[in-house]
């Protein structure tokens, strides 16, 4: 109705008189039509239908079609919105969805349809915020699409609606609560990226729909003529010509729907039997021409169930009975894509995930074959979700079907759960979503925090079903003793009620053996699982026995707090705070940063209630799960009845079986409980031995005698109270205004006791029926969760430097992660919050410290700075030992065992030319003979070659992963000798010279103790540094000129790099790099690494690790600290049998030209001492511990 006024306006602003003629395209008559009615040249203004007339293309005029004329009012009073009198548009050239053969293109792109149905989003009074954390949620999972409803409705305005009816006449809301609230709908997919699909009426009664439209404007009730009656149908393109030329150049919204679900017949199942298949696709056919014929920008669908029309299949969703035929609707010119849903339970079909996966390939088909996208719009089972969902996205994908749509999304938002309509409520296997994600048999240990369903009724499941690692493995299953006791009772009771379903998750057999394995510990008690694990459990409240654990992985701590109180109560003590500082905190969000009331003013509040009504003359209802928070208000209400002798009267019951069972455990476990508790039990005064409460006799029809009987008090379980006796006995006494109903604890969105929350005039039975409710109801929170200002006391007492928030609704847990952020902001600490999805992985990174100990003879001495300790690191349980191989046995109980092996090789040529080629390969060869006065040469201080005969070499090494390798590659180099070109070159020089065999010539490479002189190598490494930066200036300590000797706090000697007008030091001695510019300093240690590797030989790299000089071999340094390099050969001239040692003490001497000059000196012999600065590793002859090598620089 707004478009009519619009167009007046738009009318009178251009003549007050005279209406110009209007364009093609253009309306140009209809029921409150005052705009032109004349038509520009070459076309005619043809009657579409009593609403609507429009200039098209001709000389034609169409005959308005017979039958009474609709009525139509005024707009309302709201901001009309003008509709474009001019034809539509072209399509945009970006930004509007389209469609290429079987794909959705976006700007050229491949558009992907994945999300699902949110038909709520504008017609539950959402607030923009709201709006936006919804599509938030399905933009987070993934999703690109939503479909929602663009239809309400009502004949009594109410709420949010978009057209209202009054005898027959339909009144279109342009208002906040209509289009303008659509309109935030819009803004807020916008915002989060997503596309709409807007479907404009509904087969169904939900949100009026098209029966609606009959009876309003028929008065009578064939459904069928939704689709036949020509003023319905005017009255239906008059409502879609609102939508489509508001939102015409909106590319937000992909398409539009014609129906959700279109059938003959609707929710009252009325028709004149005249609809069949024909009916809806001509139907089809002119609402999506006329569509088209005024928004050319958007996509158009049927939005039906897809529906085969095949008489003669015996499956009923392929029949056409319902007058759908998919591929006829699919094959019409004005439908872009087509759409199907799946309801194989609700459609009678049996094996819904072979059958769901079968209706997905043959739509599949007529996909391929009309070369039209088809997307799955709507499916949904509530058994075997987990296996019907699989198999149906791999029929999805195999099939190439162009998209899909659950049924349906849902958020919990800060006015709670979003509908549900029963497809989150599960029951057996299905209530286990996530456990078959798992793979349980990696898993060595299950940590139990408390006794709640929530927390341990899978328990048994995962012990005794799933192929898991506790059956008959290795794996252990740990709680507190109190929490062990009190699952035996829930766990029973469990079993007991649910084992006379189909579906129940275990016998009381598996029960039985699950208890069994089942490890108690104590609080404070440190236990290690395996090995480099161990945890540790704290007192967590919350209920008797909940511990919180603390677990330490290789020195890494996580604290899982469960759920925990900070409150102590009438019998727990309050969470504790573990001494040691956790790496990640992983701790509940229930109440998310709401703050409840404290536990006195609760108290007070709760029995003052209760008081009220008794005296009133009523019933009082506490529905309360067994365990738990049952006992806290036990002990409330026996204090109470003790302080109050006009109530010793009434009677307080305790309605359950568990309950009473469990009651020893609570009398049992008393010294695990608060003080107050434990000073009553040591005056011989049990608490929980109740003098005014009593448990309700178990007799049959218990509840209807309580109900008709004097005022009393009943705590009756479950807490929910979806069934049992606590729904028994609210639908008893809901009538009666004398009775009340208080509600202690924490409810679920869907349940009755959430329900009854928000006072509604009645109930529904279970039995069926409607229940007049006018009990009183109340609520007092008296759940042992921790609200938000206990729960950032006790975050921010822990410390952790990651926080991950669990146990919580989303929003719950998005507002306290935002109000924590908020806190630290403005601290130096960088303290990350995380709040992960079910089944997201969460990548945390440490830098963690790993301490190797040095014991026995290496802890003799403390070494200093830069000294390199050589041992053998025996690693067990991620602990660390630096030990002497000679102390193996004494602190490992270990021993070691040297391989040694050798080689034997035919010699074919002479000694100085296998000299030649090894030096020429390693660098700088040791030379001598062995023990028994062989000639003898070592390779990189691992391999020796010895000429055992004038023909034969023998290689012997003691075998390890890098001896092994040098010997590999010298035992390839001396058989290569002969066949290379440099050898036979080599000894044609021999025979045309003398064959002196001198030390002083037999090196043709040069000198090769000169060739990698530390001074030499400072020159290659100046040169390889003023490569890169430019400048490079050797530094050398001064001597004091008194005494000589360098002054203890002068520099080492160093290289000085300069690089604009930044210096960078390199410390030769140390070999490190400083720097005021912490850029530069990265760039020279990068380079420096380079360059040791290339001005040091093999030799010195394998043996020495890099290090370039000693600090004596600096011109002006005069600390002596010679390089002390241990052999295990005798020179070749020695003149003893017993092995000797070589030290080669390499010092400097000053010239006259001051140059300096080298010279090496041989010292007697000795006991080898052992390398200081060279790691070997031997292997350890048990294979129980780890063994690796490791330098420890202090």
């Amino acid at each position: 109705m707004f478009r009519f006024a619009g167009l007046v306006a738009l009318a009178i602003s251009l003549s007050p008189f005279v209406h110009a003629a209007q364009p093609e395209w253009a309306q140009c008559g209809g029921i409150g039509w005052t705009g032109g009615t004349s038509c520009v040249s070459g076309t005619v203004c043809s009657v579409l239908n009593a609403y609507y007339s429009q200039c098209l293309p001709g000389s034609v005029t169409t005959v308005a079609p017979s039958g009474p004329t609709v009525p139509i009012t005024p707009p309302p009073t709201t901001a009309p919105t003008s509709v474009p009198t001019t034809a539509p548009p072209a399509p945009a050239p970006t930004g509007f969805v389209t469609v290429d053969g079987t794909n959705f293109k976006l700007n050229g792109e491949t558009y992907t349809v994945a999300g699902g149905n949110a038909y709520w989003i504008g017609l539950t009074g959402l607030s923009v915020a709201n709006m936006n954390a919804a599509f938030a949620d399905i933009v987070k999972s993934g999703g690109t699409t939503v479909r929602t409803w663009g239809f309400n409705e009502v004949t009594t305005p109410n709420g949010d609606y978009y057209q209202s009816w009054a005898n027959g006449t339909p009144t279109i809301n342009t208002g906040p609560t209509g289009l303008e609230n659509f309109d935030n709908v819009v803004a807020a997919a916008k915002a989060n990226g997503l596309r709409l699909i807007v479907t404009l009426t509904n087969n169904w009664s939900d949100y009026g729909g098209m029966d609606v439209y009959v009876q309003q404007i028929t008065g009578g009730t064939d459904h069928g003529s939704f689709y036949t009656d020509a003023n319905v149908i005017a009255a239906y393109k008059n409502y879609i010509q609102a939508w489509v030329t508001r939102y015409l150049n909106e590319p937000t919204i992909m398409a539009w729907e014609l129906a959700n679900e279109p059938r003959c017949e609707g929710s009252n199942s009325q028709t004149n039997g005249d609809c069949t298949t024909t009916t809806i696709t001509q139907w089809a056919s002119e609402i999506s021409a006329f569509i088209k014929s005024i928004d050319r920008n958007h996509l158009v669908a049927i939005g039906d169930e897809g529906f085969f029309n095949e008489p003669s299949n015996p499956s009923y969703p392929y029949q056409g009975t319902e007058g759908v035929d998919f591929n006829a609707n699919l094959a019409i010119d004005t439908l872009d894509f087509g759409t199907f849903h799946s309801y194989p339970t609700q459609w009678g079909q049996a094996d819904p995930p072979t059958w769901g996966s079968q209706w997905i390939d043959d739509h599949a088909t007529s996909m391929i074959q009309q070369n039209k996208p088809v997307i799955l719009e709507e499916f949904g089972v509530t058994d075997d979700q987990a296996d019907t969902y699989t198999a149906w996205y791999s029929a999805i994908l195999t099939s190439g079907l162009t998209g899909d749509l659950i049924w349906q999304a849902g958020s919990v938002l800060s006015t709670g759960q979003t509908p549900d309509d029963g497809y989150t409520a599960k029951n057996g296997i299905a209530s286990l979503p996530f456990v078959d994600e798992l793979d349980w048999s990696t898993v060595d240990a299950l940590l139990i925090t408390h006794f709640h369903l929530d927390h341990a009724a899978a328990l048994t499941y995962i012990t005794e079903k799933v192929g898991t690692n506790f059956r008959d493995g290795k794996g252990k299953v740990y709680m507190t003793h109190p929490t062990k006791a009190l699952h035996k009772f829930m766990m029973q009771d469990f079993v007991r009620m649910s084992s006379s379903t189909s579906d129940a998750l275990f016998s009381p057999l598996d029960l039985s053996m699950s208890l069994s394995s089942i490890i108690p510990v104590s609080t404070h008690q440190v236990i290690s699982p395996c090995p480099g694990v161990s945890f540790t459990p704290y007192h967590a409240g919350h209920v008797l026995g909940a511990c919180m654990f603390l677990i330490d992985i290789a020195g890494l701590k996580i604290l899982y707090t469960g759920d925990y109180s900070r409150e102590e109560d009438r019998h727990l003590v309050k969470a504790e705070v573990p001494p040691l500082r956790p790496d990640v905190l992983i701790v509940e969000s229930t109440y998310g940063v709401q703050t409840l009331e404290g536990r006195e003013e609760k108290e007070l509040r709760f029995t003052s209630l209760v008081h009220s009504i008794i005296r009133r003359g009523g019933h009082v209802l506490l529905p309360t799960f067994a365990l738990g928070r049952a006992q806290e208000l036990l002990l409330i209400l026996d204090e109470y009845w003790k302080k109050h002798p006009d109530l010793h009267n009434v009677p307080v019951y305790y309605a359950s079986s568990l309950a009473r069972k469990c009651m020893a455990v609570y009398q049992t476990y008393i010294h695990t409980m608060n003080s107050h508790v434990r000073s009553r039990f040591a005056k011989r005064d049990n608490p929980f031995i109740f003098k005014y409460i009593t448990n309700v006799p178990q007799a049959r029809g218990w509840e209807r005698k309580i109900a008709e009987g004097p005022p009393c008090v009943v705590l009756a379980s479950p807490g929910f109270v979806q069934s049992g006796p606590s729904r028994e006995l609210l639908e008893l006494w809901a009538p009666d205004s004398r009775n009340g109903i208080i509600v202690t604890g924490y409810s679920v969105e869907g349940t009755m006791a959430r329900d009854i929350l928000t006072e509604p005039e009645e109930i529904q039975g279970v039995k069926g029926g409607i229940i007049p409710r006018k009990l009183s109801v109340d609520y007092i929170s008296f759940s042992a969760h921790v609200d938000y200002s206990q729960n950032s006391e006790f975050i921010e007492a822990v410390h952790a430097q990651h926080i991950v928030l669990v146990h919580g609704e989303q929003t719950n847990m998005g507002r306290l992660r935002a109000a924590m952020q908020d806190r630290y902001k403005n601290r130096d600490e960088e303290i990350k919050i995380h709040t992960p999805r079910n089944l997201e992985t969460l990548e945390l990174t440490f830098r963690g410290e790993r301490v190797a100990k040095a014991i026995g003879t290496l802890a003799n001495q403390t070494p200093q700075a830069n000294d390199v300790l050589s041992g053998l690191l025996v690693a067990k349980d991620y602990s660390y030992t630096l030990l002497d191989p000679r102390d193996l046995r004494d602190f490992a109980g270990l021993t070691t065992t040297t391989v040694t092996q050798r080689q034997k090789i035919a010699l074919n040529f002479g000694w100085d030319l296998v000299r030649w080629h090894l030096e020429g390969m390693y660098g700088k060869v040791e030379e001598g003979v062995d023990n028994g006065g062989i000639p003898t040469m070592r390779v990189m201080g691992a391999v020796d070659v010895k000429q055992t005969s004038e023909h034969e070499l023998t290689l012997e090494w003691d075998s390890s992963a890098s001896n092994d390798m040098i010997a590999d590659s010298t035992l390839a180099l001396i058989t290569g000798i002969d066949k290379s070109p440099a050898s036979a070159k080599l000894t044609n020089q021999q025979h045309g010279h003398a064959h002196s065999h001198s030390s002083e010539n037999h090196h043709p490479h040069g000198d090769i103790e000169d060739e990698t002189a530390p001074l030499k190598r400072i020159e290659r490494l100046a040169w390889f540094l003023d490569a890169h930066f430019g400048e490079v200036e050797l530094h050398k300590p001064e001597k004091d000129a008194a005494d000589g000797e360098q002054d203890g706090d002068q520099p080492e000697p160093s290289l000085i790099v300069r690089l604009d007008e930044a210096d960078a030091v390199v410390n030769l001695i140390s070999l490190t790099v400083t720097s005021d510019n912490e850029s530069l300093r990265r760039r020279v240690e990068a380079v420096l690494d380079m360059a040791l590797s290339t001005v040091s030989s093999l030799d010195e790299s394998f043996t020495t690790g890099l290090s370039l000089v000693a600090e004596d071999t600096i011109p002006g340094s005069e600390s002596q600290q010679d390089v002390v390099t241990a052999k295990s050969i005798s020179p070749a001239d020695a003149d003893s049998d017993k092995p000797s040692i070589v030290v080669d003490a390499v010092t400097s001497e000053s010239t006259e030209s001051g140059k300096p000059t080298t010279r090496t000196e041989e010292t007697g012999s000795g006991e080898p001492p052992v390398s200081m600065n060279s790691v070997e590793g031997e292997e350890s002859d048990s294979g129980s511990e780890e063994e690796t090598m490791l330098e420890v620089h202090s």
